[in-house]
């Protein structure tokens, strides 16, 4: 289930954002399911969907589309132009009305101690979902972000053409689906991750409880060919591929097809 949600300005003053919102938006996604279903949130926040040793939120969202707004610094200032996102959820719990009336209308700041910006839900409207097959072409709409431990249990980001990286995508989905679900999904023989032109390196700043200062996740944008089951290609555009993905990462859009003559 998957909502475009359009962001108003509120007042005429000039509406500032830090370039790493992602955290912020997060936590205001978070507040607003909290206001329509408050055991509900306090349950996802503190445990989600568990396989193993690995939680998950199951639901994802884009980067902000800020018509003409421009970067000073480590700051994006608005244009007064709408603004908009995408959040996509797994059908937990929820139906369109659901999740429309919790975000439609709402007021709100965003940003952190240095600027914030005062924004309005202008409109919210449910995407319609591509047909699934057990192949497709998908273009990052938030940088996706893998990693793996080092052997001294360090992390490290993995880079799209890292020989890890296709293994590690697909992989996730298939224990995305088992948190889920709680059974094992569809699998094809011949699975393929497949790279579509040159992967953009972006490094996020977020919060994260516990720690005194922000952790820099280093994520990729990118075009990508993915051939798996349904199952899995679904799971992946609902919740996001890779990881984080409630905290801004992974989030996708079908590629759009190329028209005929």
């Amino acid at each position: 289930m998957r909502f475009k949600i359009t962001l108003r300005p509120i007042g005429q003053g000039q509406q500032v954002l830090p370039i790493n919102y992602q955290h912020p938006l997060a936590s205001w996604i978070y507040k607003t399911i909290a206001g329509g279903n408050a055991q509900y949130a306090q349950w996802l926040h503190e445990n989600g969907f568990k396989e193993r040793d690995k939680r998950f939120k199951m639901f994802c969202f884009s980067n902000l589309s800020t018509p003409n707004a421009r970067v000073e610094g480590d700051r994006l200032y608005l244009s007064g132009a709408d603004s908009t996102f995408v959040l996509s959820f797994l059908p937990q719990r929820s139906t369109e009305e659901f999740v429309k009336g919790l975000f439609s209308q709402q007021e709100f700041e965003l940003g952190d101690r240095n600027s914030r910006a005062r924004l309005n839900v202008n409109t919210i409207e449910m995407v319609q979902e591509p047909e699934f097959g057990t192949e497709m072409e998908f273009e990052c709409m938030s940088p996706l972000t893998v990693s793996a431990f080092r052997t001294d249990q360090s992390k490290e980001y993995l880079a799209p053409h890292d020989p890890r990286y296709a293994n590690a995508i697909i992989e996730n989905l298939a224990t995305k689906h088992t948190a889920y679900y709680g059974t094992a999904p569809e699998r094809i023989t011949d699975e393929k991750f497949e790279l579509l032109g040159q992967p953009k390196m972006k490094g996020v700043f977020i919060n994260k409880s516990g720690l005194n200062k922000p952790i820099k996740v280093i994520g990729y944008k990118y075009r990508f060919r993915l051939k798996a089951s349904a199952q899995l290609l679904r799971i992946g555009y609902q919740t996001g591929f890779g990881e984080l993905n409630s905290m801004g990462f992974g989030c996708v859009g079908e590629k759009e097809k190329k028209k005929a003559g």
